[in-house]
């Protein structure tokens, strides 16, 4: 077995879930939400670039203003701050009152705080509408990523998740492009640009629906998210982030120091991101079940990438190192927000949506301070850069250790539907179990989105294989067993898709699966034998008993 297949243990998928989700009045997301849902995503980012073409214009229009060289680079980048504080709080807020709801509230906001600096002439009075403007992209971000979640499910989720990065890299190289040529009209020209909010307002009402929230939507949000198991992935995305952004704002610095003009620099920026946007689509489309593999890709290409750009002395090494260092960006950003969503519910998926778009853009916040910081302390950009991109090559230790805890999932790889009732009798109760301990229909935990497809497909191919081998024994142990009052009975109702298996007593079921009530994934790595289990050779048959209904006995 191969290093990625140790990551990523190969294992038989389950069919796709259908690519479409219906809500309680009939509509289905198809291809139009999804488009308009990525385009919007996009708009936080026209708070980082749209400006940067402009701010030596802005510093010499406030050149009166004491500390303008301090303040104007913050009117640039409160808005990502904004965003990587209030994030969290816009996904408690989705997961409360509704993400169509919040999201047509934002726009507007995003609208009447981006377009301010037309009209405000002072630049303390222009930070603060910069940072308003990070409020409504908090928002704006958060509802549109998990209302990709709740809309598609599986191999469909995963792909649009993966060209989330695609269109943040595309946008990126169209709003710098866009801010340099409005700038030449004045530093106000490119808060025009922010009105474009009114075209995805009419938009949005009118294609997006609100999802349906499953019938096991009735904990409060928050409540059910195993934080412990989440919270490195979400460290591990921050420090990502510095590594992944200081590609994205020194790649011109370097190449000006090289006397590069300004067609070479933005040549080079456009390459390095379209090499980020076809490394994110691969994701989507080669990962395979192998997140785990690509994480660890992404951290050595991120950061190596950066350490050959950091040597490089002219434009084609330069070059260079930016197409690793974007392939590797392609590969990290879907991981993580694949990896980190496919483990929650529709109940939480704002609320950690959030968290990780706060650990993004706090990381996006910091990384120009850290490059400047080590700028300023060793002398030498170059010499920041190479650490930085060591550092990042470093993260693969970490990463490894995180992912040997939590592996990281695709939504192409977690079962969708309801649980056969086969394997919830094998799986322990949730800790909101009854006060009597009785498992019974009302409180059964719910698993949708818990359990992944192979483990579920391993159990019942493993009770199937007990059976064959010795129905009589098999059928007598469960009678024998099981309490006549409390013992479910599994039937094909309580099995959709999976009809054809028969259910096990618990002695074949509870030493196959172990399975965490947390949204964790079970793979065959953390249950070693499921696969190739092979049932003891009968000794003693019992009779045959007369036909009827099978048991399945409850721990």
């Amino acid at each position: 077995m191969g290093v990625a297949d140790r990551l990523d243990p190969p294992t038989a998928r389950a069919e796709a879930p259908p690519p479409e989700v219906e809500n309680a009045g009939g509509r289905t997301a198809g291809r139009a939400q999804g488009i308009v849902l990525l385009a919007a995503s996009t708009l936080p980012i026209l708070g980082a670039l749209l400006i940067a073409p402009v701010l030596p214009k802005i510093e010499d229009a406030f050149a009166d203003v004491s500390g303008v060289e301090a303040l104007a680079p913050i009117a640039l980048s409160v808005p990502s701050l904004a965003i990587g504080l209030l994030a969290p709080f816009a996904g408690r807020i989705i997961d409360r009152v509704g993400r169509i709801r919040l999201l047509l509230w934002a726009l507007p906001l995003y609208v009447i705080a981006g377009t301010a600096p037309l009209y405000l002439n002072s630049l303390p009075a222009i930070i603060g509408s910069r940072a308003l403007l990070g409020v409504a992209e908090s928002a704006i971000m958060t509802a549109c990523v998990t209302l990709l979640g709740d809309y598609y499910t599986g191999k469909t989720r995963d792909r649009y998740l993966s060209i989330q990065a695609v269109a943040a890299a595309f946008g990126a190289v169209v709003f710098l492009a866009v801010g340099g040529a409005l700038g030449e009209n004045g530093w106000r020209t490119p808060f025009w640009v922010y009105l474009v909010g009114l075209v995805f307002l009419p938009l949005m009402a009118w294609l997006l629906f609100p999802p349906t929230a499953p019938a096991s939507h009735h904990q409060a949000s928050g409540s059910g998210v195993q934080w412990s198991r989440l919270t490195p992935l979400l460290v591990l995305t921050f420090l990502g982030a510095i590594v992944f952004y200081a590609l994205q704002v020194q790649l011109s610095v370097v190449l000006d120091d090289l006397g590069e003009g300004s067609g070479a620099i933005g040549a080079s920026a456009a390459i390095a991101n379209l090499a980020l946007a076809l490394a994110a689509v691969g994701f989507g489309v080669f990962n395979r079940g192998r997140p785990n593999a690509f994480l660890l890709a992404s951290l050595l290409l991120s950061g190596g990438g950066l350490v050959l750009l950091a040597f490089g002395s002219d434009w084609l090494t330069v070059t260079l190192g930016a197409i690793v260092a974007g392939v590797g960006g392609g590969f990290m950003l879907p991981a993580l927000l694949i990896g980190v969503t496919s483990r929650v519910d529709y109940a939480n998926r704002g609320t950690v949506t959030g968290a990780w778009t706060a650990s993004f853009f706090l990381g996006q916040f910091v990384s120009p301070i850290v490059v400047n910081g080590l700028d300023a302390g060793t002398g030498s950009l170059t010499t920041a850069l190479k650490i930085v991109g060591v550092f990042g090559i470093a993260l693969v230790v970490p990463a490894l250790l995180i992912i040997r805890r939590t592996p990281l999932v695709t939504n192409a790889s977690v079962l969708a539907g309801p649980v056969p009732a086969a394997v919830v009798e094998s799986v322990e109760l949730p800790p909101h179990e009854p006060e009597d301990g009785v498992r019974d229909a009302t409180h059964a935990p719910d698993l949708t989105g818990r359990i992944d497809a192979d483990t579920v497909k391993a159990v019942l191919a493993a009770q199937a294989a007990a059976k064959a081998a010795s129905p009589a024994a098999a059928t007598a142990v469960a009678a024998e067993a099981a309490p006549a009052a409390e013992a479910p009975t599994a039937t094909e109702d309580d099995a959709p898709g999976f009809a054809d298996a028969e259910p096990e007593p618990e002695d074949a079921v509870t030493d196959v699966v172990a399975v965490d009530p947390a949204p964790a994934v079970v793979a065959e790595a953390d249950a070693p034998g499921i696969a190739d289990a092979e049932p003891e050779p009968e000794t003693n048959p019992a009779p045959k008993p007369e036909p009827g209904p099978e048991k399945i006995t409850k721990s």
